[in-house]
């Protein structure tokens, strides 16, 4: 009899959605005040904003030095065997590394933006310093997904939930400011965070003993690929916002930043497949069970494709009509850079779930070397394209580096581990995704009613074309998870 293949449970599905449905609400939010912003300055100040917006994300990968990631890790591995101690030794070993080693960052880095970031000095100086209580939150997560307390994990990340609360009642007040709104996006993090560091401080108090030297090596030793891993991602992760800044203007990087804004909600749910997928690589992998990991991985990749792919080329089908009702006519130039961003979207959404094979693997420095080839790549054809054609070299810029990305995990992935990805199902989903924007874009502008007509229409079209050729083809398009035999 041919040995069952298990699938990722209903556990993960239920995981998924919950995790899925706050933080899209989080990264609603996000959105919804970028937006605001937006309008109430117009597009040379927002550029300038959007330059405090990306520090504050460069600077939340940076100061985490990759110890979220680590300690997930070896706490898993002890929570899995009831060792509560370790556990806790883990917490606290990288609670005190994350400290000591960010408190120093963040003075050499205000430093460096003061006395070098010349007008932007306070959107640098600012922006660390938000990232690095951000940072916080992201540690917090990661101890509240080891607990497996996905309520934790929601709250202490829904900072921009309760930002978007505080902006508006400030804005209605009439009292809304610049340097007002940069110290509601320095509070907020640090009140989501109050609760959940309250209770792992007593865990911590609780268990006594204080970790012993290996495990600080064993998170060093690890981590240092880790902390390579996030100053190259840190660097990549906005230097397309900087170089747009620096190479052209205000106004121009105002108008390439609100067309970014939108894109957050595609990438949205593929990164938290990433997320909740990797301990099942790493489950499958300790246990040898190959099969199991194939499946996995299609079904990952499965999974952000089929999400991705409706949601870039459906911005894209809307873009006229989005700028026009989001952010007005002074921001008319993003427009063109939306089939760009669509582009990069859905391809750096294809391939989120590819780096959690390699740390399954115990192979960090492949990752490491992937992603400074996707840096070098990414500013090599930026400082080669946006010269010469502006805004639209930055865009294209921005998609043939998610292109080169996506090669490089793929092409890895398979001369290492012998998978790939269904491709099959990845073509179905793009002929279907481009149909459907094809379909939507060709029909006229209209008011906000017209507009929602437009994206239901693009959903039935995109979901009813899949279906059908599923009920057609007789195989599925998604393989689902199911229970093992």
């Amino acid at each position: 009899m041919r040995p069952a293949v298990e699938h990722p449970g209903g556990k993960f599905f239920r995981q998924f959605w919950r995790v899925s449905f706050f933080q899209g609400i989080n990264s609603a939010s996000a959105f919804l005040v970028n937006i605001l912003v937006a309008r109430w300055i117009g597009p040379q100040a927002f550029g300038d904003f959007f330059v405090f917006v990306s520090t504050m994300t460069v600077a939340t990968i940076l100061f985490d030095f990759g110890l979220s990631r680590t300690v997930l890790r070896y706490a898993a591995f002890h929570q899995a065997r009831g060792e509560t101690v370790s556990k806790l030794q883990y917490y606290y070993a990288t609670l005190k590394l994350k400290t000591l080693w960010g408190l120093g960052a963040l003075g050499l880095a205000g430093l460096g933006a003061w006395i070098w970031g010349g007008a932007l000095r306070v959107e640098y100086t600012l922006g660390f310093a938000t990232g690095f209580v951000i940072s916080y939150c992201q540690f917090l997560s990661s101890v509240a997904q080891t607990e497996d307390d996905y309520a934790a994990y929601n709250w202490v990340l829904s900072f921009n939930t309760l930002r978007l609360g505080l902006v508006i009642a400030v804005w209605l007040l009439g009292a809304m400011t610049l340097p007002r709104l940069y110290a509601l996006f320095l509070v907020t993090p640090l009140l989501m965070a109050a609760i959940p560091a309250w209770r792992l401080l007593r865990e911590l108090a609780r268990a006594g003993k204080v970790p012993e030297e290996h495990f600080y090596a064993n998170l060093i030793g690890f981590g240092k690929w880790m902390l390579v891993l996030v100053v190259l991602e840190s660097l990549a992760q906005r230097l397309d916002v900087y170089l747009v800044r620096w190479l052209t203007s205000a106004e121009a990087a105002g108008h390439y930043s609100g067309a970014l804004t939108f894109f957050g909600a595609v990438t949205l749910l593929p990164t938290y497949t990433a997320y909740l997928i990797y301990p099942k690589f790493v489950e499958a992998v300790s246990r040898g069970e190959r099969a199991t990991l194939e499946s996995q991985y299609r079904f990952s990749t499965d999974l952000t494709a089929v999400l991705a792919v409706p949601l870039g080329m459906g911005l894209w089908a809307v873009a006229p009509d989005l700028i026009r009702l989001f952010l007005g006519a002074g921001f008319a130039p993003s427009v063109p850079l939306f089939k760009y961003f669509a582009a990069y979207a859905v391809l750096w959404s294809c391939q989120v779930n590819s780096g959690a094979m390699f740390f399954a693997h115990d192979q960090p420095r492949t990752v490491v070397g992937i992603v400074l080839m996707i840096l070098l790549a990414g500013a090599g054809t930026q400082l080669l394209l946006i010269p010469r054609f502006g805004l639209p070299g930055a865009g294209l810029a921005l998609a043939t580096t998610s292109a080169v990305g996506l090669g490089l995990y793929w092409g890895f992935i398979r001369a290492r581990f012998k998978l790939s990805p269904h491709f099959g199902h990845l073509g179905v989903y793009f002929l279907v995704g481009l149909a459907m924007a094809a379909v939507v874009r060709a029909l006229p502008g209209g008011t906000w009613p017209w507009l929602l007509g437009k994206a239901a229409l693009g959903g039935v079209i995109y979901a009813g074309g899949l279906l059908g050729l599923q009920k057609w083809q007789g195989w599925q398009l998604v393989q689902w998870p199911k229970k093992s035999a």
